[in-house]
């Protein structure tokens, strides 16, 4: 399991959920970012390693952070915004992705704050993403 394919894999997740907003990524040219208008920002953070079991099967883990800022312009108002959050976190509660195997903590989101023209919402969502090598 690659680093790419785990990414790859959750920003599926956060395209198929987010399909109405623009969403930019880690490292997208900012060009794309409306403005005036909502979007989301994805980040995928950590990407710790560990070994989780011994063996002839051995369980490797990548453990690592998905943050996704929600962008509302000043002056609309939070409805649509903690609308959006709530889809999000309905999203990833427990979910699990078969290939690669990925699992969610449950996710938690931070109040509100100003950035820029933009009211800006946090949500945070742990995972850990598991593979097995046969030695």
């Amino acid at each position: 399991m690659s680093m790419q394919a785990v990414h790859d894999a959750i920003r599926g997740m956060v395209a198929d959920t987010l399909s109405d907003i623009p969403v930019v990524y880690d490292n997208q040219d900012l060009s794309t970012v409306p403005g005036s208008g909502r979007y989301a920002r994805v980040r995928i953070l950590g990407n710790d390693q560990e070994q989780v079991t011994c063996g002839v099967t051995a369980r490797f883990r990548m453990r690592g952070r998905v943050v996704i800022e929600l962008f509302e312009p000043l002056g609309q108002g939070d409805k649509a915004q903690l609308e959006q959050a709530d889809v999000l976190r309905l999203a990833f509660l427990g979910h699990r992705i078969a290939s690669p195997s990925i699992a969610f903590d449950p996710p938690s989101w931070t109040d509100g704050t100003r950035a820029g023209a933009f009211y800006m919402r946090s949500l945070v969502i742990s995972f850990r993403a598991d593979e097995l090598v046969t030695t």
